[in-house]
């Protein structure tokens, strides 16, 4: 029989059989009368037992009953907590060592009742024992199942005699409390002032036997009660509306939640069929119900929808089972209804968005804390390379390629962690291809909305791709625009500083010719002299370049075939350049025509060896190599500088140590060196700059340190044909001399007094005049017989143009040469539209001057 079953006739039934032992157990007469004593009063403690009440109330009855009928000086009686665990507040788990150690972790008698000379429930050391400790434990283990002793004071057993021997106890009894099962369930026990005799002993046994009967049957009841109360607070506080019917239909109860979701109360609904079942959903209902009592299946569930008191359609889930009678016949059901209504409306939104995220074009993904991916929409996958069957094999760090994933690692994740939000640039590898893909990531964490705890990680990201490339495009045209302009004001800087170096120069030539023409010149003077001269043509040449790189100066552009000129060009670098350096050349046998000057050409070809050579101390390898190709607007959108149409590729590399981005960025710029001081003037590169512009034309370099570097000048081809070439015949004796009288205009003393003296040495009548107001009075004094005008272009206040248009004003056929350090594109012809019938460049020699002047005085 469970302890669960016993009974309070079992209990009555168990005393009359302690009766029946205690009375073949007295014979003598003094002890019987005793015994029934005990049993009369056992008797009456037993009435009290059978009286409603808790066991808590009960046990105090039996300890009380103890001290009253036996004369005990304190009785106790400690019940067994299942699962309670005596580390949890008890004093004695924290013995280690000895006989009292606890053995039992699981297991704790508590003190439930205490009666005599200790009334109290919470001493520090008795409240709780240990099971298997201490005599109370020992008891309840089984240790000493059977604990009773008359000497207390000596009883080994007893550990404190002289407490003992301080309350004048004589006698102890300790009976173990068993189940019906045989399990310890608690300890009786009791000391006492007087001995405990045999039949005190037996009866006191029953009562043990008894008590445990009175905790069974107690804790039952207790436990019976307190699952319906239980059970009723579940029913009373469940979220969901739960409808108890009957066989019939009729409602028995109603919970709290009912009223709450669907507005009926209990009064209006119990004992009566409820009708809130829509019509369309009436026989599914119906159906579903009546097939359960069928089946006899305990339980059903389906989706359905009801009405409320106010008339609102709710979507539910409803859950049924079968209420059955102790025999197992249904005696209605149990039905509870969960409110689905907003998570049917959220479905229909999820999906919804679940459209817009599967056909976004943003990649849109999920993933667990730890980066496994639970979720990747299409766009995702097509960027990621990932099928949607793989996804979940798939960790996010696979795609992070490797010189992201220190700041995936240490930035982007711990603050996902933390909760915060991640925004900014990365890339993404495509698994399949290992293309990189430029993204805008947006990433966060997705939290429990109850807890705040994160559930997992959310990113969104946009393909930047194009954007990242137009920007790049921007940035490349913005440094080309910066580049474009800063090489035009340099090169306006240069024209004008040429200008005026140019007449110094002039002056410097034209002084050394006029001392070189004297006879009485020493040979020591004349050799400085000629040192100075080849100074100035070196610094002439300078100039040409700085005008050339400002495209300031004329060139005589025609049509060449480029591959000519770089085959002679070649030749001449060949005896130029270490010849630890080879040349090699690749030449397309169809290359086009272009228009430009093959000076200027050479001047090009030349300056690129020349730098590729200095990238090649210790020697190396120069390739030279053309082609046609053609530019379409797709390129030239990115190069500005460029037309669309067909050009001639200059290519020329070499395998030098190369340059980094910073040098590579101020190549073309004049003046800028890698070069040591002395070693170089930086005009090289900017005077192909300068060449090549001038056409039309652009020039790139690339170049890395330790690969070497390439420059690309692309030249407008030309439908033009190559005209044939004319040699000169070159002979006889110019006659420089004259006896015609010469204007000389120029803003610089030395310059005019230089060409005087020129002009005077020659047999000629010289004037002088410095400015081009000066010239206009000086040539209406004297016009009848000044015979030509020598006349510098760039002078202060009237400029030599403007002189020359007063000049034609003054008389038509006046003969005009124009001195000037340089000659703007289209220029000359302007000037001889204007009347100018002769040019000489500076510097020039004091001989050009002379023989420029007998050629326009000799023309008619």
């Amino acid at each position: 029989m469970s302890d669960e079953s016993k009974t309070k006739a079992q209990l009555i039934e168990e005393v009359a059989d302690l009766r029946r032992r205690v009375a073949d157990l007295m014979e003598p007469e003094a002890v019987r009368e005793r015994s029934e004593d005990l049993i009369m009063r056992l008797n009456a403690l037993l009435k009290e037992l059978l009286v409603p009440g808790s066991v808590s109330k009960k046990l105090r009855l039996i300890t009380d009953g103890v001290v009253k009928i036996f004369g005990a000086d304190f009785a106790r009686i400690w019940i067994t907590k299942p699962g309670d665990r005596c580390d949890s507040g008890c004093i004695h788990a924290a013995v280690t060592e000895g006989p009292h150690v606890c053995r039992y972790r699981n297991r704790c008698l508590h003190l439930m009742a205490s009666s005599g000379r200790y009334t109290h429930l919470d001493g520090e050391v008795h409240r709780r024992v240990p099971f298997g400790c201490y005599k109370i434990g020992r008891v309840a283990a089984g240790d000493d199942s059977r604990f009773l002793t008359n000497d207390v004071t000596h009883d080994p057993r007893v550990h404190d005699h002289d407490w003992a021997r301080a309350l004048g106890l004589a006698s102890f009894a300790g009976y173990r409390l068993l189940s019906g099962t045989g399990r310890p369930i608690g300890v009786l026990a009791l000391f006492s002032q007087q001995a405990i005799s045999h039949d005190e002993d037996v009866l006191l046994e029953g009562l043990a036997h008894t008590t445990a009967q009175v905790v069974q049957a107690g804790t039952a009841e207790e436990a019976l009660e307190e699952r319906e109360k239980e059970f009723r607070t579940v029913l009373e506080t469940t979220a969901d509306p739960l409808i108890v019917y009957d066989r019939q239909g009729k409602a028995e109860y109603l919970n709290p939640a009912f009223t709450r979701d669907f507005g009926w109360t209990s009064e209006e609904l119990l004992g009566q069929k409820i009708d809130f079942v829509p019509e369309e959903n009436l026989s599914e209902t119906i159906g579903a119900i009546e097939a359960t009592y069928a089946s006899g299946d305990s339980h059903i569930t389906f989706e359905s929808r009801r009405y409320t008191k106010s008339g609102e359609i709710r979507d539910v889930i409803v859950s049924a089972a079968l209420w059955r009678e102790k025999d197992g016949t249904p005696k209605g059901t149990v039905v509870s209804l969960k409110d689905i209504t907003e998570r049917k409306r959220s479905e229909k939104e999820m999906q919804k968005l679940a459209a817009v995220v599967k056909h976004s074009r943003e990649l849109v993904n999920l993933a667990t804390l730890d980066g496994k991916m639970i979720f990747l929409n299409e766009a995702g996958g097509r960027m990621l390379g990932i099928d949607p069957d793989e996804v979940e094999r798939v960790n996010i760090m696979e795609v992070i390629p490797d010189h992201l994933i220190g700041l995936v690692e240490d930035e982007l994740l711990p603050r996902l962690i933390s909760g915060d939000t991640w925004e900014g640039d990365l890339q993404y590898r495509n698994l399949l291809t290992g293309k990189l893909t430029d993204v805008h990531a947006i990433t966060f964490t997705v939290k429990d909305p109850d807890t705040g705890e994160p559930l997992f990680l959310a990113n969104v990201s946009l393909d930047i791709t194009d954007r990242i490339l137009a920007e790049r495009e921007l940035r490349q045209l913005e440094d080309r625009l910066m580049q474009g302009q800063k090489m035009e004001a340099i090169g306006t800087l240069a024209s004008g500083i040429a200008h005026d170096f140019n007449n110094i120069l002039q002056a410097i030539s034209g002084y050394v010719e006029i001392m070189l023409a004297e006879e009485k010149t020493i040979p020591a003077n004349r050799d400085h002299l000629q040192k100075v001269g080849v100074a100035a043509e070196r610094a002439s040449e300078l100039v040409r370049r700085l005008l050339t790189f400002g495209r300031k100066a004329e060139a005589e552009p025609r049509p060449i075939n480029l591959n000519e000129e770089i085959l002679q060009t070649v030749r001449l670098l060949e005896h130029t350049i270490p010849k630890m350096i080879s040349i090699e050349t690749h030449l397309d046998e169809d290359l086009k025509n272009v228009n430009a000057d093959p000076q200027q050409i050479e001047q090009v070809v030349m300056n690129l060896g020349v730098n590729a050579a200095d990238a090649m101390p210790d020697g190396g390898t120069f390739v030279v190599e053309t082609r046609n190709v053609t530019l379409d607007e797709a390129y030239t959108r990115t190069h500005p500088e460029k037309e669309p149409g067909d050009y001639v590729l200059l290519k020329v590399s070499d395998s030098g140590h190369g340059m980094d981005e910073k040098t590579v960025k101020h190549i073309f710029e004049p003046f800028f060196t890698t070069k040591g001081v002395g070693e170089g003037t930086g005009l090289g590169l900017s005077t192909v700059y300068g060449i090549v512009t001038g056409y039309g034309g652009s020039v790139t370099c690339h170049s890395q340190p330790g690969e070497g570097t390439i420059f690309e000048v692309y030249l407008p081809a030309t439908e033009r044909q190559v005209s044939p070439s004319v040699i000169e015949a070159v002979g006889g004796y110019w006659p420089y001399e004259g006896e015609e009288t010469i204007l000389v205009v120029d803003d610089e003393k030395a310059i005019v007094e230089t060409a005087q003296e020129a002009l005077e040495s020659s047999g000629y009548t010289a004037l002088k005049a410095f400015s081009g107001e000066e010239a206009l009075q000086a040539y209406q004094k004297n016009r009848d017989r000044i015979d030509l005008v020598i006349l510098d272009l760039g002078m202060p206040g009237m400029g030599g143009q403007e002189c020359l248009g007063k000049l034609k004003e003054i008389d038509p056929e006046v003969k005009v040469v124009v001195a000037t350090g340089y000659l703007a594109s289209g220029l000359e012809i302007v000037l001889r539209e204007a009347g100018a019938s002769g040019f000489v460049a500076k510097p020039y020699r004091l001989t050009d001057l002379l023989r420029e002047i007998r050629s326009s005085l000799d023309t008619v």
